[in-house]
């Protein structure tokens, strides 16, 4: 009985491995997050603007999708505009080229993407996204708490092995 159970399992992660679909395909690859060490250390997460106040960071890998990523939040009296300019400009000066501005939700509620402004660079050998972000952009959604308007965060997203994005 044992043995057949063995003989079963092993059959499945076979048939998985073949389709791309293995058990050992899900989450991060070891150097991915190795890779978040090296974004949390990017100096570009700790460009912020004088009035700006750092409030938090963290840095992992995202075992669902795959990705390395860092942050750091601020708190800063500036408005959405003044702080998107501000980073688009010190990106751009460190070598970050802008993907476009988003809108976090669709008409109809729908999120769509975190991002109030993209940016990317290559970084040890991958392409790595750069977000400026609002959490009360999100403010209004049902179960959610309302986020203080006066805090904004920056995140690095980037795999070796996976997808990334802004």
């Amino acid at each position: 009985m044992i043995t057949t159970r063995v003989a079963g399992a092993l059959l499945l992660l076979g048939a998985g491995s073949l389709t791309g679909c293995g058990v050992l395909d899900y989450g991060c690859s070891q150097r991915d997050r190795n890779f978040s060490v090296t974004l949390d250390d990017a100096a570009i997460l700790t460009v912020h603007p004088a009035q700006a106040e750092e409030i938090g960071a963290g840095s992992g890998c995202d075992d669902d999708d795959g990705f390395a990523h860092a942050s750091r939040d601020y708190r800063s009296p500036l408005s959405r505009d003044e702080i998107i300019t501000f980073h688009r400009e010190a990106a751009a000066a460190d070598g970050w080229q802008w993907q476009g501005d988003g809108s976090p939700r669709a008409g109809d509620g729908l999120i769509v993407s975190a991002a109030a402004t993209c940016l990317t660079k290559e970084i040890d050998g991958t392409t790595v996204y750069l977000s400026v972000w609002f959490p009360s952009d999100f403010n209004g959604l049902p179960g959610q708490q309302p986020e203080p308007e006066d805090v904004y965060g920056l995140t690095l997203t980037g795999s070796h092995d996976g997808g990334a994005w802004c």
